[in-house]
């Protein structure tokens, strides 16, 4: 009885998470073939445990949740700014944009009362993620995001599931 209960209240905590998808994001993401994990904090700090990187502890400490999308296929960088363009017409403010030879990485939040939304994109050699998440980031640690090795543990340790 206990087993059953606590796969409903999963059940049930799952579908509402879903509901707090950014639109834009799920609509970018809907004709793509991605890898669809939902994060929380303790599973972010199992990434973070893999690599020396105190920094991101801190910058996740009040974060709820993360919708983490690792795309199959790399997305050219003209397709995600202009997903990005889209984002900041839905009240979403640039926190922190790089343009690098190495990696392409935006990072918006939008605030609503006493809720914050955040929507990270980062472009690499090694593919394309897109994150939605709740809470709040600590953003005084914000550089900690340089240290992109949380995303390369994710693929490693986390069983995949194909969204589409």
């Amino acid at each position: 009885m206990y087993k059953k209960i606590s796969y409903l209240l999963c059940l049930v905590f799952v579908s509402l998470s879903l509901n707090a998808q950014e639109p834009l994001v799920e609509k970018f993401i809907e004709d793509r073939k991605a890898t669809s994990l939902f994060l929380y904090q303790s599973t972010l700090r199992m990434f973070n445990e893999q690599e020396s990187n105190e920094d991101f502890d801190k910058l996740i400490k009040d974060l709820e949740l993360m919708r983490l999308y690792i795309l199959d296929q790399k997305v050219e960088k003209s397709e995600f700014k202009a997903l990005f363009r889209k984002i900041t017409k839905e009240n979403y403010e640039s926190v922190m944009e790089v343009d690098s030879k190495e990696f392409t990485l935006r990072l918006f939040v939008k605030e609503k009362g006493r809720k914050t939304s955040y929507v990270l994109g980062l472009i690499t050699e090694d593919g394309t993620y897109l994150a939605d998440m709740k809470g709040s980031l600590n953003l005084e640690y914000l550089s900690a995001l340089n240290n992109q090795s949380w995303l390369k543990n994710a693929a490693e340790i986390i069983p995949q599931k194909k969204s589409n």
